[in-house]
């Protein structure tokens, strides 16, 4: 019975204590149910990340074993050109494995360069020397000084 004279209060009589009342309880609610809406996007945000991670991490571990097959794949073709190169002197395994090489040569002199160019010592240039100049004689302005 209070709460159905509260509620008439409340209409009738605006700024009441009834309608203040009943404002905060209607924002509480919408709290609750922003609330309750955050929970259930959380939830959900939570599976999805599981659900992904159980589809990407195999899926990684794929790639990984591939990218291991490929260095081991090229580390035995590099062997078997340097074979080739060996026993076929002038053939086209020679001619390749002196241009990766030498491909791999200028990469490492680009990076001591890029290196270098990092840890160089990058003092400042030395001011020029100051002048030593005679003061100039005082020139009287016609103004009186304090």
């Amino acid at each position: 019975m209070a709460e159905f004279y509260a509620k008439q209060c409340a209409e009738l009589v605006p700024g009441s204590v009834a309608q203040t009342v009943q404002i905060q309880e209607r924002l509480v609610d919408s709290l609750d149910a922003c609330t309750q809406s955050v929970d259930i996007f959380i939830q959900h945000s939570d599976k999805q990340l599981k659900e992904a991670r159980e589809i990407l991490l195999p899926a990684l571990k794929v790639l990984s074993a591939a990218q291991r097959d490929y260095e081991g794949c090229y580390t035995r073709i590099r062997t078997i050109r340097r074979l080739l190169a060996r026993e076929f002197p002038g053939s086209v395994a020679e001619i390749d494995l002196a241009a990766e090489e030498a491909e791999a040569e200028a990469e490492q002199a680009d990076m001591i360069e890029f290196g270098s160019f990092i840890t160089a010592d990058v003092s400042p240039e030395p001011e020029p020397a100051m002048i030593d100049m005679e003061p100039e004689e005082a020139q009287p302005t016609g103004l009186i000084e304090f």
